[in-house]
């Protein structure tokens, strides 16, 4: 028996349970088993955790989301080619009526800052390489601002995506 007893059991912790208190959980007065999942522990009693093929892959997807800043190449460049795809379909609806569309407004609609918000935080690295990869075409300067070709870059970005 604990010391003080009745003071552990006058402010609502029970003297004894009838459940081990690793695989139960208290709420309010009553105490309730728990089910596996939320045990969590080593119920086998093996020196090492099974987990199952299914959690494993479970984790695997939550830690490639998990992602602050993009460190390999190819991961930037689907990033980009999801960005991009998924973002067209407002550029286009965006800017119909106009013949031009400024670099600036692109990286915005396209959400190309979204990227690597770490390390280029206005989106004109990956503008960029998208130019000097050849998919988008050079913009030219009109006035002091850099624009592109809007049916241009429509149509080569559509292509790359698809």
């Amino acid at each position: 028996m604990r010391p003080f007893g009745f003071l552990f059991s006058a402010i609502g912790f029970p003297a004894l349970t009838s459940f081990h208190p690793k695989y139960t959980r208290r709420f309010i007065h009553k105490t309730y088993p728990l089910t596996y999942s939320q045990i969590g522990d080593n119920i086998m009693g093996y020196a090492v955790d099974y987990i199952s093929t299914e959690e494993r892959k479970r984790r695997k997807v939550k830690k490639k989301y998990r992602r602050e800043h993009v460190t390999s190449k190819a991961i930037r460049a689907k990033d980009m080619k999801n960005a991009v795809k998924w973002n067209l379909p407002k550029l286009e609806y965006d800017t119909t009526g106009t013949d031009t569309v400024e670099r600036s407004i692109v990286i915005r609609i396209l959400k190309l800052d979204h990227i690597s918000p770490t390390t280029d935080a206005d989106g004109d690295h990956a503008m960029q390489q998208l130019i000097s990869e050849g998919i988008v075409l050079k913009p030219k300067r009109v006035g002091g601002r850099r624009v592109f070709d809007r049916a241009d870059l429509l149509q080569s970005l559509k292509a790359w995506c698809h």
